[in-house]
């Protein structure tokens, strides 16, 4: 089983992941910009708080701290919402960002990142991944 960090946690595609590796039985730290926000997801989900906003160095420096000093990670989800209007090619979910207008549900968004997630550790690591498989960048 892995220790698993998933940026922007509380809720979307970050809340479908976290919720399908705990049950797995993974450890997960459930990252969000504030307490609260972290808080209520890892209770709800039964995984580890962590107040995370990767805009502000300060803050990513304490999240890698306090992971660290409780053994580390093995996956990185880096999930964590973006502003501005993406221009999403192929399939996309229907989250916050785009106003829940997709092509696929939250549960068929996050399989691909669950898949990659629950890789082993010889890989393959470093890459972007679709409902079809490793995608180009």
């Amino acid at each position: 089983m892995t220790t698993t960090l998933i940026t922007g946690a509380n809720k979307g595609l970050g809340f479908e992941t976290a919720r399908r590796l705990t049950a797995a039985g993974h450890t997960v730290y459930a990252a969000a910009r504030t307490p609260e926000k972290a808080g209520r997801a890892a209770r709800e989900l039964g995984a580890r708080p962590l107040v995370l906003d990767v805009t502000d160095e300060a803050s990513v420096a304490a999240a890698a701290a306090r992971v660290e000093e409780q053994g580390g990670l093995d996956v990185l989800v880096n999930n964590a919402g973006i502003s501005g209007h993406p221009r999403p090619a192929g399939a996309f979910t229907a989250a916050d960002l785009n106003g829940h207008h997709g092509s696929q549900t939250v549960e068929e968004g996050a399989e691909a990142i669950v898949r990659a997630a629950l890789l082993s550790t010889e890989g393959p690591t470093g890459t972007f991944s679709d409902a079809a498989g490793v995608s180009p960048w």
